[in-house]
């Protein structure tokens, strides 16, 4: 894809990598996080024999524009995003899949290359899909939920893209250099256009959807929950064997009967850790619902905590907690985004109301072509549009 570098290319700065490496040696980092082997976690990599190109290394808003992208010519590795996010030194957060191996990699090479230092700043995060490939650690020190200031962004907007991108896949590969990157420079350009067309939409859509999310974890809604499910539960038992005559039919109830017990005990759970509401016994709960709960498993390694709780508890505790946080934030985030969003509607309008009045001065000089003629007549359209 077309890009630009002032400072320096991508060949170029993927051979001063290389250099560094050549002279102190790889960084000590695996490519292994849990029992995923990350193929984009790779320092180097030699060139394909195939092919001139291997994909493309995109870098995308939280709203799912293209930012900038490039070629890949060896594969992925550390060189492309690197160079991606030194155009980008403003930016607060950098979300990718192989964060927990691409981080001491950076801090390697910043060691030796210091005007990359600046680099450090960015503040980095695992996207939300691929951190439950991750192991438990990485996934709560570098999911993108539990970073400050991140509000609900997933990290997987590159993949909405190139999903997008790689119906391009069947043609560009039987196309010439230039046709393939002139290929998808035009879908990109679509793809930013429709973006744009939509952005007041998706803002509004944001915004309901984390008022409603917001209002299902506080205490009114956790109520309504813990009574819908104790009214499923106990009408999925009494019609067990009134409504379903064979035992294929029986055989899928209780497992579904399994499931809302154990999401209403969770739900007790988080209601009463609410302030401001009444204690629900869950033992009572249990005794009326004629069945033992699934208690979960205390490993002997697991006794030195006192309170008697498990790690996996304490973690989905702590993964509502910082939900509620994010959205907090995200309601922030949006709020600023949509007054820019404003802002540059404005000065858009300004603009076309000007070049108007200027192709309006020209014709009553006396220079009317038709050329003017049609500039006019679209730039009214075009204000026509905005303004309504």
């Amino acid at each position: 894809m077309k890009t630009t570098a002032p400072g320096m290319s991508v060949k170029a700065f993927t051979a001063m990598l290389d250099q560094r490496t050549k002279w102190f040696g790889r960084t000590a980092g695996r490519a292994m996080c849990g029992e995923s082997q990350w193929t984009a976690a790779r320092e180097t990599s030699k060139q394909a024999n195939k092919l001139d190109e291997e994909g493309v290394e995109i870098a995308v808003c939280r709203h799912g524009f293209l930012l900038k992208g490039l070629n890949m010519s060896r594969g992925e590795i550390f060189a492309y995003p690197m160079f991606l996010q030194k155009e980008f030194q403003d930016a607060a957060f950098l979300s990718m899949d192989v964060t927990c191996c691409y981080v001491p990699y950076l801090e390697k090479v910043s060691e030796i290359l210091t005007h990359l230092q600046p680099l450090q700043k960015i503040r980095h995060c695992l996207s939300v899909m691929h951190a439950k490939a991750h192991n438990t650690k990485c996934e709560i020190l570098w999911n993108a939920g539990n970073q400050e200031g991140a509000g609900t962004t997933l990290g997987e907007e590159v993949e909405k893209l190139n999903s997008f991108l790689s119906r391009c896949a069947l043609t560009t590969k039987y196309m010439s250099k230039s046709v393939r990157t002139d290929m998808l420079t035009v879908h990109a350009i679509g793809w930013n256009q429709r973006k744009e067309n939509g952005l007041h939409i998706a803002f509004v859509f944001q915004i309901q959807k984390g008022n409603a999310a917001a209002s299902s974890v506080d205490a009114r809604g956790l109520q309504i929950s813990i009574e819908a499910l104790f009214v499923s539960i106990c009408q999925k038992k009494h019609y067990l064997y009134r409504q379903n005559d064979r035992n294929k039919r029986r055989q899928k109830i209780p497992q579904k009967i399994a499931k809302e017990k154990k999401r209403l005990l969770d739900e007790i759970q988080r209601y009463n850790q609410q302030p401001d509401g009444d204690p629900v016994d869950t033992h009572s709960v249990v005794q009326k619902l004629s069945n033992k709960a699934a208690e979960s498993m205390i490993w002997p390694c697991e006794e030195q905590n006192t309170d008697g709780v498990d790690i996996l508890a304490k973690k989905k505790l702590s993964d509502q907690l910082m939900l509620v946080l994010r959205l907090t934030e995200e309601k922030q985030i949006l709020v600023k985004e949509m007054m820019q969003h404003c802002q540059y509607l404005k000065d858009s309008v300004a603009k076309v109301q000007t070049l108007i009045a200027t192709i309006s001065d020209c014709i009553k000089t006396g220079s009317k072509c038709k050329s003017n003629y049609m500039a006019l007549c679209t730039l009214k359209f075009i204000g026509q549009t905005i303004f309504t």
